[in-house]
Protein backbone atom coordinates (compact mmCIF):
# COMPACT_ATOMS: atom_id res chain seq x y z
CA UNK A 1 0.00 0.00 0.00
CA UNK A 2 1.49 3.08 -0.81
CA UNK A 3 1.69 5.88 2.09
CA UNK A 4 -0.41 8.60 0.81
CA UNK A 5 0.02 12.58 1.45
CA UNK A 6 -3.06 12.78 3.79
CA UNK A 7 -1.69 9.84 6.18
CA UNK A 8 1.53 11.85 7.59
CA UNK A 9 1.23 13.50 10.86
CA UNK A 10 -0.81 16.39 10.45
CA UNK A 11 1.62 19.03 11.92
CA UNK A 12 3.67 17.79 8.90
CA UNK A 13 1.15 18.01 6.44
CA UNK A 14 -0.17 21.80 7.72
CA UNK A 15 3.38 23.09 7.68
CA UNK A 16 4.43 21.64 3.80
CA UNK A 17 1.02 22.61 2.54
CA UNK A 18 1.51 26.13 3.82
CA UNK A 19 5.42 26.17 2.72
CA UNK A 20 4.02 24.98 -0.64
CA UNK A 21 1.66 27.84 -0.72
CA UNK A 22 3.62 30.37 0.33
CA UNK A 23 6.16 29.29 -2.27
CA UNK A 24 3.58 28.89 -4.94
CA UNK A 25 5.43 25.46 -5.56
CA UNK A 26 3.73 21.87 -6.96
CA UNK A 27 6.19 19.82 -5.03
CA UNK A 28 9.06 19.10 -2.64
CA UNK A 29 12.23 18.02 -3.37
CA UNK A 30 14.92 16.37 -1.37
CA UNK A 31 18.39 15.18 -2.48
CA UNK A 32 19.87 12.65 -0.32
CA UNK A 33 23.54 11.91 -1.62
CA UNK A 34 26.38 10.84 1.08
CA UNK A 35 23.88 11.65 3.60
CA UNK A 36 23.54 15.44 3.02
CA UNK A 37 19.90 15.01 2.95
CA UNK A 38 19.59 13.13 6.26
CA UNK A 39 18.14 13.27 8.25
CA UNK A 40 15.26 14.58 6.51
CA UNK A 41 14.92 11.73 4.18
CA UNK A 42 14.95 9.32 7.27
CA UNK A 43 11.75 11.60 8.63
CA UNK A 44 9.69 11.58 6.08
CA UNK A 45 10.37 7.76 4.60
CA UNK A 46 12.05 6.02 7.38
CA UNK A 47 15.36 5.32 4.89
CA UNK A 48 18.40 5.50 5.99
CA UNK A 49 20.47 5.10 3.02
CA UNK A 50 22.79 7.26 1.61
CA UNK A 51 21.69 8.02 -1.55
CA UNK A 52 17.88 8.97 -2.89
CA UNK A 53 15.69 11.36 -3.97
CA UNK A 54 12.09 12.54 -2.13
CA UNK A 55 9.53 14.25 -4.27
CA UNK A 56 6.44 14.81 -2.46
CA UNK A 57 3.09 16.60 -3.62
CA UNK A 58 -0.40 16.20 -2.35
CA UNK A 59 -0.79 13.31 -4.54
CA UNK A 60 2.19 11.37 -4.47
CA UNK A 61 5.19 10.58 -2.45
CA UNK A 62 8.14 8.90 -4.51
CA UNK A 63 11.31 7.38 -2.97
CA UNK A 64 14.38 7.24 -6.19
CA UNK A 65 16.80 4.99 -5.10
CA UNK A 66 19.93 3.28 -6.68
CA UNK A 67 19.96 -0.43 -7.17
CA UNK A 68 21.67 -1.77 -4.18
CA UNK A 69 19.21 0.57 -2.31
CA UNK A 70 16.21 -0.77 -3.71
CA UNK A 71 15.65 -3.52 -1.00
CA UNK A 72 16.43 -1.69 1.99
CA UNK A 73 14.13 1.49 0.73
CA UNK A 74 11.03 -1.05 0.25
CA UNK A 75 11.66 -2.68 3.83
CA UNK A 76 12.45 0.65 5.10
CA UNK A 77 9.61 2.72 3.42
CA UNK A 78 7.40 -0.13 2.45
CA UNK A 79 4.58 2.69 1.75
CA UNK A 80 6.14 4.82 -0.50
CA UNK A 81 6.56 4.02 -4.32
CA UNK A 82 10.19 2.98 -4.73
CA UNK A 83 11.74 3.68 -7.79
CA UNK A 84 15.22 2.41 -9.40
CA UNK A 85 17.70 5.11 -11.05
CA UNK A 86 19.11 2.80 -13.49
CA UNK A 87 22.79 3.53 -14.21
CA UNK A 88 22.23 6.65 -11.37
CA UNK A 89 20.42 8.48 -14.68
CA UNK A 90 19.33 11.31 -12.29
CA UNK A 91 18.32 13.40 -15.15
CA UNK A 92 16.31 10.93 -16.57
CA UNK A 93 14.38 9.96 -13.29
CA UNK A 94 13.39 13.15 -12.39
CA UNK A 95 12.35 13.97 -15.89
CA UNK A 96 10.29 11.36 -15.99
CA UNK A 97 8.43 12.06 -12.51
CA UNK A 98 7.75 15.66 -13.39
CA UNK A 99 6.75 15.10 -17.12
CA UNK A 100 3.81 12.81 -16.02
CA UNK A 101 2.85 15.64 -13.36
CA UNK A 102 1.50 19.04 -13.39
CA UNK A 103 3.90 20.51 -11.34
CA UNK A 104 5.85 23.60 -12.99
CA UNK A 105 7.49 24.75 -9.55
CA UNK A 106 9.25 22.59 -7.34
CA UNK A 107 10.81 23.48 -3.63
CA UNK A 108 14.23 22.59 -2.44
CA UNK A 109 15.75 23.38 1.26
CA UNK A 110 18.27 25.17 -0.19
CA UNK A 111 20.76 24.56 3.06
CA UNK A 112 20.82 21.02 2.35
CA UNK A 113 20.94 21.39 -1.72
CA UNK A 114 23.83 21.29 -3.05
CA UNK A 115 24.61 23.57 -6.33
CA UNK A 116 24.99 20.87 -8.28
CA UNK A 117 21.77 19.09 -7.75
CA UNK A 118 20.22 22.43 -8.08
CA UNK A 119 21.77 22.93 -11.34
CA UNK A 120 20.09 18.76 -12.43
CA UNK A 121 16.66 20.10 -11.22
CA UNK A 122 17.30 23.16 -13.49
CA UNK A 123 18.03 21.04 -16.48
CA UNK A 124 14.45 19.74 -16.71
CA UNK A 125 12.22 21.28 -18.75
CA UNK A 126 9.45 23.75 -18.06
CA UNK A 127 10.31 23.09 -14.12
CA UNK A 128 11.11 26.40 -12.00
CA UNK A 129 13.09 25.54 -8.57
CA UNK A 130 11.66 27.19 -6.04
CA UNK A 131 14.08 27.97 -2.14
CA UNK A 132 12.99 27.50 1.53
CA UNK A 133 16.42 27.65 3.22
CA UNK A 134 16.07 25.61 6.98
CA UNK A 135 12.51 24.72 5.97
CA UNK A 136 13.96 20.71 6.15
CA UNK A 137 14.05 21.07 9.91
CA UNK A 138 11.01 23.91 10.55
CA UNK A 139 9.05 20.94 9.22
CA UNK A 140 10.45 19.00 12.43
CA UNK A 141 10.12 21.16 14.86
CA UNK A 142 6.81 19.69 16.54
CA UNK A 143 7.78 15.96 17.83
CA UNK A 144 5.09 13.61 17.25
CA UNK A 145 4.35 11.15 20.34
CA UNK A 146 6.24 8.67 18.71
CA UNK A 147 9.12 10.63 18.55
CA UNK A 148 9.23 11.86 22.34
CA UNK A 149 8.74 8.37 23.26
CA UNK A 150 12.49 7.78 20.92
CA UNK A 151 13.83 11.00 22.87
CA UNK A 152 12.82 9.52 25.76
CA UNK A 153 14.34 6.11 25.27
CA UNK A 154 17.65 8.01 23.75
CA UNK A 155 17.52 9.77 27.55
CA UNK A 156 17.02 6.60 29.54
CA UNK A 157 19.91 4.69 27.79
CA UNK A 158 22.16 7.89 28.31
CA UNK A 159 21.24 8.51 32.40
CA UNK A 160 22.11 4.22 32.72
CA UNK A 161 25.38 4.91 31.12
CA UNK A 162 26.40 7.94 32.93
CA UNK A 163 25.65 5.91 35.91
CA UNK A 164 27.84 2.98 34.77
CA UNK A 165 30.61 5.28 34.11
CA UNK A 166 30.84 7.41 37.01
CA UNK A 167 33.10 4.68 38.88
CA UNK A 168 35.22 4.59 35.95
CA UNK A 169 36.23 8.46 36.12
CA UNK A 170 39.38 7.76 38.60
CA UNK A 171 42.67 10.03 39.50
CA UNK A 172 45.07 8.94 36.27
CA UNK A 173 42.38 8.05 34.06
CA UNK A 174 42.99 10.23 30.54
CA UNK A 175 39.61 11.90 28.82
CA UNK A 176 40.18 9.85 26.23
CA UNK A 177 39.82 6.81 28.02
CA UNK A 178 37.10 7.74 29.64
CA UNK A 179 35.09 9.03 26.51
CA UNK A 180 35.64 5.62 24.99
CA UNK A 181 34.38 3.62 27.75
CA UNK A 182 31.25 6.05 27.70
CA UNK A 183 30.74 5.52 24.23
CA UNK A 184 30.90 1.43 24.49
CA UNK A 185 28.56 1.86 27.39
CA UNK A 186 25.34 3.30 24.88
CA UNK A 187 26.10 1.11 22.42
CA UNK A 188 26.13 -1.76 25.00
CA UNK A 189 22.89 -0.13 26.66
CA UNK A 190 20.71 -0.03 23.51
CA UNK A 191 21.55 2.88 21.78
CA UNK A 192 22.56 3.04 18.07
CA UNK A 193 25.87 4.75 18.94
CA UNK A 194 26.77 8.23 20.55
CA UNK A 195 24.98 10.99 19.20
CA UNK A 196 28.29 12.86 19.17
CA UNK A 197 31.91 12.61 20.43
CA UNK A 198 31.41 12.52 23.97
CA UNK A 199 32.99 15.82 25.50
CA UNK A 200 35.13 14.69 28.71
CA UNK A 201 36.82 17.94 29.78
CA UNK A 202 38.81 18.18 32.72
CA UNK A 203 40.98 20.74 34.81
CA UNK A 204 41.87 23.81 32.41
CA UNK A 205 40.49 21.79 29.45
CA UNK A 206 36.82 22.56 30.68
CA UNK A 207 37.01 25.93 29.68
CA UNK A 208 36.69 25.12 26.09
CA UNK A 209 32.79 24.66 25.47
CA UNK A 210 33.58 21.89 22.61
CA UNK A 211 37.36 20.38 24.26
CA UNK A 212 37.90 17.32 22.47
CA UNK A 213 39.40 14.38 24.93
CA UNK A 214 42.55 14.03 24.94
CA UNK A 215 45.46 12.26 26.91
CA UNK A 216 45.16 14.15 29.91
CA UNK A 217 44.70 12.57 32.72
CA UNK A 218 42.39 13.11 35.65
CA UNK A 219 43.07 14.98 38.80
CA UNK A 220 41.72 15.49 42.00
CA UNK A 221 39.94 18.72 42.93
CA UNK A 222 39.08 19.54 39.45
CA UNK A 223 36.55 20.09 37.12
CA UNK A 224 34.89 17.50 34.65
CA UNK A 225 32.64 18.90 32.32
CA UNK A 226 30.97 15.58 30.29
CA UNK A 227 28.93 16.21 27.57
CA UNK A 228 27.17 13.63 26.05
CA UNK A 229 24.32 11.65 24.83
CA UNK A 230 22.85 8.34 23.15
CA UNK A 231 21.51 8.01 19.61
CA UNK A 232 18.25 5.78 19.31
CA UNK A 233 16.58 5.16 16.18
CA UNK A 234 17.83 7.94 14.46
CA UNK A 235 16.74 10.59 17.71
CA UNK A 236 19.91 11.93 20.02
CA UNK A 237 19.44 12.59 23.88
CA UNK A 238 21.98 15.76 24.60
CA UNK A 239 23.28 15.85 28.57
CA UNK A 240 25.91 17.97 30.19
CA UNK A 241 27.12 17.19 33.78
CA UNK A 242 29.82 18.89 35.62
CA UNK A 243 31.65 17.21 38.40
CA UNK A 244 34.98 16.73 40.47
CA UNK A 245 36.89 14.21 42.15
CA UNK A 246 37.27 16.05 45.68
CA UNK A 247 36.51 19.25 47.29
CA UNK A 248 36.13 21.65 44.45
CA UNK A 249 38.29 24.73 44.30
CA UNK A 250 36.56 27.68 45.46
CA UNK A 251 35.78 29.59 42.47
CA UNK A 252 34.82 26.42 40.91
CA UNK A 253 32.21 26.15 43.29
CA UNK A 254 31.20 29.62 43.14
CA UNK A 255 30.73 29.28 39.31
CA UNK A 256 29.11 26.05 40.00
CA UNK A 257 26.21 27.36 42.23
CA UNK A 258 25.53 29.89 39.78
CA UNK A 259 25.01 27.76 36.62
CA UNK A 260 23.32 25.65 38.09
CA UNK A 261 20.77 28.35 39.57
CA UNK A 262 20.15 29.61 36.29
CA UNK A 263 19.94 26.19 34.88
CA UNK A 264 17.14 25.73 37.21
CA UNK A 265 15.37 29.20 36.56
CA UNK A 266 15.54 28.51 32.92
CA UNK A 267 13.43 24.59 33.31
CA UNK A 268 11.22 26.30 35.87
CA UNK A 269 10.34 29.33 33.18
CA UNK A 270 10.55 27.33 29.77
CA UNK A 271 7.41 26.80 28.20
CA UNK A 272 5.60 27.12 24.78
CA UNK A 273 4.41 30.51 23.10
CA UNK A 274 7.63 32.32 24.56
CA UNK A 275 10.73 33.61 22.78
CA UNK A 276 13.87 31.79 22.09
CA UNK A 277 15.29 35.08 23.45
CA UNK A 278 12.80 35.61 26.21
CA UNK A 279 14.03 32.18 27.64
CA UNK A 280 17.63 32.47 26.67
CA UNK A 281 17.82 35.89 28.88
CA UNK A 282 16.34 33.84 31.80
CA UNK A 283 19.41 31.86 32.29
CA UNK A 284 21.77 34.87 30.84
CA UNK A 285 20.60 37.58 32.68
CA UNK A 286 20.75 36.04 36.02
CA UNK A 287 24.55 34.84 35.30
CA UNK A 288 24.99 38.51 34.17
CA UNK A 289 23.67 39.72 37.63
CA UNK A 290 26.21 37.43 39.07
CA UNK A 291 28.92 39.18 37.29
CA UNK A 292 29.60 36.42 34.74
CA UNK A 293 28.08 37.44 31.72
CA UNK A 294 31.02 37.77 29.53
CA UNK A 295 31.82 34.21 30.67
CA UNK A 296 28.87 32.49 29.25
CA UNK A 297 30.09 32.48 25.68
CA UNK A 298 27.38 30.47 23.33
CA UNK A 299 23.16 30.15 23.40
CA UNK A 300 21.42 28.78 25.95
CA UNK A 301 20.15 25.89 23.52
CA UNK A 302 18.93 24.52 20.75
CA UNK A 303 16.67 22.06 19.31
CA UNK A 304 16.94 18.49 19.60
CA UNK A 305 15.84 15.28 17.53
CA UNK A 306 16.78 13.49 14.97
CA UNK A 307 19.99 16.00 14.53
CA UNK A 308 22.02 17.28 17.55
CA UNK A 309 21.34 20.88 16.93
CA UNK A 310 18.59 21.88 14.76
CA UNK A 311 15.77 24.18 15.05
CA UNK A 312 14.10 26.03 16.81
CA UNK A 313 16.87 28.03 19.09
CA UNK A 314 17.37 29.82 22.23
CA UNK A 315 18.96 32.96 21.12
CA UNK A 316 19.39 36.68 22.23
CA UNK A 317 18.26 36.76 18.40
CA UNK A 318 15.79 34.68 18.07
CA UNK A 319 12.50 36.28 18.76
CA UNK A 320 9.86 33.47 17.47
CA UNK A 321 7.82 32.31 19.86
CA UNK A 322 8.89 28.38 20.73
CA UNK A 323 6.57 26.16 19.14
CA UNK A 324 3.99 23.17 21.31
CA UNK A 325 5.93 19.75 21.45
CA UNK A 326 9.41 21.23 20.37
CA UNK A 327 12.21 20.32 22.32
CA UNK A 328 14.95 22.40 23.33
CA UNK A 329 18.02 21.99 25.28
CA UNK A 330 18.99 24.58 28.18
CA UNK A 331 22.58 24.50 28.96
CA UNK A 332 23.89 27.98 30.48
CA UNK A 333 27.41 28.03 31.17
CA UNK A 334 30.15 29.47 32.40
CA UNK A 335 33.66 29.18 31.53
CA UNK A 336 37.44 30.33 32.95
CA UNK A 337 40.01 30.39 30.89
CA UNK A 338 43.25 28.80 32.99
CA UNK A 339 41.22 27.86 35.78
CA UNK A 340 38.09 25.58 34.17
CA UNK A 341 34.57 25.72 33.15
CA UNK A 342 30.97 24.48 34.12
CA UNK A 343 27.91 23.28 32.34
CA UNK A 344 24.85 21.79 32.90
CA UNK A 345 22.73 21.01 30.59
CA UNK A 346 19.12 19.20 29.85
CA UNK A 347 16.77 18.63 27.09
CA UNK A 348 13.07 19.87 27.93
CA UNK A 349 9.63 19.42 25.70
CA UNK A 350 7.79 22.36 26.03
CA UNK A 351 4.00 22.94 26.52
CA UNK A 352 1.44 25.79 27.20
CA UNK A 353 1.73 25.53 30.98
CA UNK A 354 5.48 24.36 31.03
CA UNK A 355 8.08 21.81 30.02
CA UNK A 356 9.06 18.22 30.58
CA UNK A 357 12.15 17.76 31.72
CA UNK A 358 14.22 14.51 29.90
CA UNK A 359 17.07 14.12 31.85
CA UNK A 360 15.25 15.30 35.51
CA UNK A 361 16.21 11.49 36.72
CA UNK A 362 20.13 12.55 36.41
CA UNK A 363 21.28 14.35 39.41
CA UNK A 364 23.06 17.75 39.15
CA UNK A 365 25.39 17.99 41.74
CA UNK A 366 29.11 18.84 41.78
Amino acid sequence: MRYHYKDMPSSFRQALKKALTDNRADAFLVFNQEGSGQPITRYLTGFTGSFSICVVNQKQQILLTAALYQEQARHQAPNWEVRVIKDRSLNQALSSIFSNTKSKQVLIDSQITSFGQALLINKIPRLQIKSAPGLSQQLRIPKTESELRLLKKAASISHKSFRQLLPHIKPGASEQSIAARLEWLLKENGADGSAFSPIIASGKNSALPHAEPNTKKIKSGEPIVIDFGARYQGYNADISRTICLGQAPTKIQEIYDIVRTAQAKGVAKAKAGMTGKELDSVCRDYITAKGYGDSFVHSTGHGLGLEVHELPTVTPSNNNPLPENSVVTIEPGIYLPGLGGVRIEDAVVLNKNGCYNLNQRLPRTL
